[in-house]
């Protein structure tokens, strides 16, 4: 069974408004942007500052549809 997918959200206000700063370096041979290293600065787009953030399961029906026919789309190309 396929693992749970889960969200990042702010301890601070509960949204999942999250964003997670990273370098990145652009790859001129695969042409495109590759994770070089992940900070540790995380930031509340609803809180606008800095924040905490905690990981929970998705319960979102929509998103778990749209997860689950991405996941179908990768198997089949």
């Amino acid at each position: 069974m396929p693992e749970q997918p889960y969200e990042y959200y702010c301890l601070r206000c509960g949204d999942n408004n999250i964003d997670h700063e990273a370098y990145v370096n652009w790859n001129r041979v695969e042409q495109k942007w590759v994770i070089e290293d992940i900070r540790d600065y995380e930031y509340c787009g609803t809180c606008q500052d800095e924040c905490s953030t905690d990981q929970r399961p998705i319960t979102d029906v929509k998103i778990l549809a749209q997860i689950a026919i991405k996941n179908a789309e990768r198997q089949t190309a």
